[in-house]
């Protein structure tokens, strides 16, 4: 290198040349984007087709007096289950309420974020209904382990 900062004839051969950004046809952007928004358009619509229609069971129960103890075990269970989910889903209300108060305190409060500020009061996450189908499809495969035949109906 030269005093004045410039590169000397060998040291320039050396150096690899500057890359020059690589030149995107007019609209190259735009239709990066357009196919990205039509892929994520085809994985929603291909998702959308993975929801599951209402589905209806048919319960013959076995017919052995063994069988039949059974499948009171059974009842017994998905009674226990759902009466658990229910408890779960009411514990939860009850810590919603108390989150909701608190979050309500904080943004009537003097003390609550300043605009501008990093500081911000949560939304507290409502709770989610439990659905209880965990529950049925624990049921159905204890009442077949018992002997009963579990049937899938078309819903019409």
């Amino acid at each position: 290198m030269k005093a004045d900062g410039q590169l000397t004839r060998e040291q320039d051969r050396h150096t690899p040349p500057a890359r020059k950004p690589a030149h995107r046809p007019p609209g190259a952007r735009w239709r990066a984007g357009f196919s990205t928004a039509v892929l994520w358009a085809a994985v929603g619509m291909g998702l959308a087709g993975c929801t599951s229609e209402p589905t209806r069971y048919k319960l013959v129960p076995p017919t052995t007096p063994s069988g039949e103890a059974c499948v009171a075990k059974c009842d017994e269970q998905r009674k226990e289950c759902n009466a658990s989910l229910q408890n779960q889903f009411e514990v939860c209300q009850t810590q919603y309420r108390e989150d909701m108060g608190i979050y309500t305190r904080c943004r009537n409060s003097s003390l609550g974020p300043a605009p501008g500020s990093q500081f911000s009061c949560n939304i507290p996450r409502a709770c989610q209904l439990p659905s209880g189908e965990s529950c049925e499809e624990t049921y159905r495969a204890c009442f077949e382990a018992c002997g009963g035949k579990v049937e899938q109906e078309a819903v019409p």
